[in-house]
């Protein structure tokens, strides 16, 4: 009766070492795909090593985080670029919005402003029509006389006089942008 050879020096396996390591520290991803790689090829190396070296159960540990890691990095990664979308569609509204306000008239047409070709490129062109519409929306209804200066008139007078800077938002039904009217 024998009893079979054990060798009196063995080692673990440096790549199962290094494939747990990274299995635990995936690195966005990277170090869990080397885990993987690292675990089959200790993981042979061991095999083949006529029971030299050890560590065919950190290898496999290693292996089974990676795959772990792998999922949690393409989970972490659409989360980044879902979350970038946002932020994107939310500075695109906001431009879009700023150009709606910038170039509203009340005579013009919401269409011939808030549409797809004044979009800049880069931004979002639903997100920033929204933001056109709303400026444009906004903008109605709201004229009213500002930056009157100089309005005089006498007893009888039933006009405004000296108006300079009228500018409304809307169909105006006042005077508009008058300089120098005078009444007695």
């Amino acid at each position: 009766m024998g009893y079979p050879f054990v060798p009196q020096n063995q080692k673990t396996n440096g790549l199962a070492i290094a494939s747990l390591v990274l299995g635990i520290v995936w690195v966005g991803g990277v170090g869990a795909l080397l885990a993987i790689i690292f675990g089959f090829i200790g993981r042979k190396k061991i095999a083949e090593s006529n029971g030299q070296q050890t560590g065919g159960g950190l290898a496999l540990a290693g292996i089974i985080l990676g795959f772990i890691g792998i999922l949690g990095a393409i989970g972490f990664w659409l989360s980044i670029f879902a979350l970038g979308a946002a932020v994107d569609a939310t500075g695109s509204y906001a431009s879009g919005f700023t150009y709606g306000s910038d170039n509203y008239s009340a005579g013009g047409s919401e269409a011939a402003v808030c549409n797809s070709s004044n979009v800049p490129s880069g931004d979002i062109s639903s997100s920033w029509i929204s933001g056109c519409q709303a400026a444009w929306n906004g903008q109605v209804g709201t004229g009213s006389s500002s930056g009157n200066t100089g309005n005089t008139g006498s007893s009888s007078s039933t006009g405004t006089s000296g108006n300079t800077g009228n500018s409304g938002a809307s169909v105006n039904t006042g005077t508009s942008g008058n300089t120098g009217n005078t009444g007695t």
